[in-house]
């Protein structure tokens, strides 16, 4: 738990957590350890994150602040900071990815792409490290559009996919091989690391009364 008042509640999801349960089979997500922390409280999300991204998650108590909150993560005045461990090197200290999103209509059904009659994205990009061998590159992601996959896509399509990055790090038969009969040593190898190297690294946004 990051924060905690009478309306919000701020915690940091580790990596393989789900935001919120789904399927028949029973899983622990961050809403039901947050209704079974604080039984005698409504708890709902603001926002998710995938199950592999690591970091920070705002949780609220009651309907009228979760509606306040959801109404205002893509505003002015909100911040919302990633890092990212990508693949190669990148060829520039600051960029500004901005290419529209949509459906990437292939074999994978939720695989997005940048696409011209996408939905408008952006993401600004800063370089925080190099390493040289193997080449890889950690940067500081801050999205102003909440679009699905929105880092992991617009940083693959600048040709520094996510170290881990199962959908769009590596081919589409690869990742079709990984659902169907899991991570072997191969798979592995081409992924590059069993998870996704993508962490919620700062959430700023304006409290329902007031202040942020």
């Amino acid at each position: 738990i990051l924060h905690e008042d009478e309306r919000v509640v701020v915690v940091d999801k580790p990596a393989g957590m789900l935001a919120h349960p789904v399927g028949t089979d029973f899983a622990w997500g961050v809403v039901s350890l947050g209704k079974a922390r604080w039984p005698e409280r409504r708890v709902d999300l603001v926002h998710r994150l995938d199950r592999d991204t690591s970091g920070v998650m705002a949780l609220t108590f009651d309907p009228d602040a979760n509606r306040f909150l959801k109404m205002r993560l893509h505003e002015e005045g909100t911040e919302k900071v990633y890092l990212a461990l990508c693949k190669g090197t990148a060829p520039f200290e600051e960029a500004v990815l901005d290419g529209p999103l949509g459906p990437a209509g292939g074999m994978v059904r939720i695989q997005v792409a940048v696409r011209e009659d996408g939905l408008p994205s952006r993401t600004d990009v800063t370089v925080v490290a190099r390493c040289e061998d193997p080449p890889l590159t950690l940067v500081r992601c801050r999205i102003h559009t909440g679009r699905t996959h929105q880092i992991r896509v617009h940083l693959a399509h600048a040709g520094l996919p996510l170290l881990g990055d199962r959908l769009y790090g590596v081919p589409q038969e690869v990742f079709l091989a990984i659902q169907a009969d899991g991570l072997d040593d191969e798979r592995l190898a081409r992924v590059g690391a069993p998870r996704q190297a993508l962490h919620a690294e700062r959430l700023r946004v304006p409290h329902p009364d007031g202040g942020v």
